[in-house]
């Protein structure tokens, strides 16, 4: 009935599959599936199912939709992120190309893709400093999310405990020049950071 309303069906289309994709519990994220095409349709929820209380939804959303919006300005970090073909504020939805279906993605990453992950953040880097800061958005509520998901070091040795901070955490006992780099972005995105 949404994608009615917000006229995604065409006359000779029907919604063939729902099925759920994403990191269960946390946002609702469907890929749909029809007879012509499919897309991938996300909702920001108000309490992300995991137990720790997060930001309000439309703040995540604008976090997201802001990412987005700047990093597709440039033409090779555009190339590498699937397109909003549809956003929604008032419900906190967005709808996204379904770059799995129409590129062949795996879960697996391969050397070559790690290394173009890496220089896309390297590009996102650099074209993020060239962004006015009248035109960020930045919440420091997402941005103090995001700290304790990332940085936090859960005392426990036990995976099944270590539900925050698994991310970032478990760089720092490599090597002190990995440790040094993870607590400078640890302390430039506590100063003024808007994202990691």
């Amino acid at each position: 009935e949404y994608l009615a309303t917000r006229n995604f069906l065409e006359r000779d289309e029907y919604v063939q599959r729902l099925s759920p994709t994403g990191t269960p519990g946390r946002n609702a994220t469907w890929r749909v599936e029809r007879n012509a095409r499919s897309f991938v349709v996300k909702q920001f929820r108000p309490w992300p199912g995991n137990g720790r209380a997060a930001p309000g939804a439309d703040e995540r959303f604008r976090a997201e939709f802001q990412f987005y919006r700047t990093a597709r300005i440039t033409d090779g970090l555009a190339r590498a992120l699937p397109a909003v073909l549809h956003h929604d504020c008032r419900v906190g939805c967005m709808i996204f190309e379904d770059v799995a279906r129409s590129h062949g993605a795996d879960t697996r990453l391969s050397a070559a893709d790690a290394a173009a992950l890496g220089w896309f953040l390297v590009g996102l880097h650099h074209h993020s400093q060239s962004v006015p800061a009248c035109a960020r958005y930045g919440s420091r509520e997402v941005v103090g999310w995001q700290m304790a998901h990332l940085f936090h070091e859960n005392r426990s040795r036990s995976r099944k405990n270590d539900a925050d901070g698994r991310w970032l955490a478990r760089f720092t006992a490599r090597d002190e020049k990995t440790r040094d780099a993870v607590e400078d972005a640890r302390a430039a995105l506590d100063k003024e950071g808007s994202s990691l």
